[in-house]
């Protein structure tokens, strides 16, 4: 954490350089009730937006490493088949190792989408996790239907 105070010994003052136009004891997203201030709908709105298109990105993701899955072992199969059907020249041993290569790199496509999917689920849940631990059960009536739809589909 980075010390935002300066003592100035020439003088019997603090200095504090906190958020720019910020004062004392005025809260920026919440109010002491529990009902959002404008810029805390903002912010709320925003975050739901983001973990619902993260939550997006990672149902697409997944659906592509299940088509490189499919992909991988088709290629597998195929290089299979030649291994079993065919006799062993230089030319099929050649395409058998292609087939075999071009498995392993969906293979691996596969296992990276995966983990691209599961890092943005994780992010999302984060958010859904941290709104929740910040605004509890928020007032989301003075909200527009889109945000409110999404507060009750990831059940804040």
């Amino acid at each position: 954490m980075v010390n935002n105070y300066t003592w100035n010994l020439d003088t019997t003052y603090i200095k504090h350089s906190g958020v720019k136009g910020m004062h004392w004891y005025q809260r920026r997203y919440q109010n002491e009730d529990g009902s959002l201030t404008p810029a805390g709908r903002i912010r709320y709105q925003k975050s739901l937006i983001k973990a619902d298109r993260l939550q997006t990105k990672s149902a697409k993701h997944r659906n592509r490493a299940i088509q490189y899955d499919k992909t991988a072992a088709q290629y597998k199969e195929k290089a299979l088949k030649n291994k079993s059907h065919f006799l062993q020249t230089d030319l099929s041993i050649g395409w058998t190792n292609h087939l075999e290569k071009k498995s392993a790199q969906y293979w691996v496509k596969k296992t990276r989408m995966n983990d691209l999917s599961n890092r943005e689920s994780n992010k999302s849940q984060n958010i859904i996790n941290n709104l929740k631990d910040k605004y509890g059960e928020a007032n989301i009536s003075d909200f527009d239907e889109s945000t409110v739809a999404l507060a009750k589909k990831y059940g804040i």
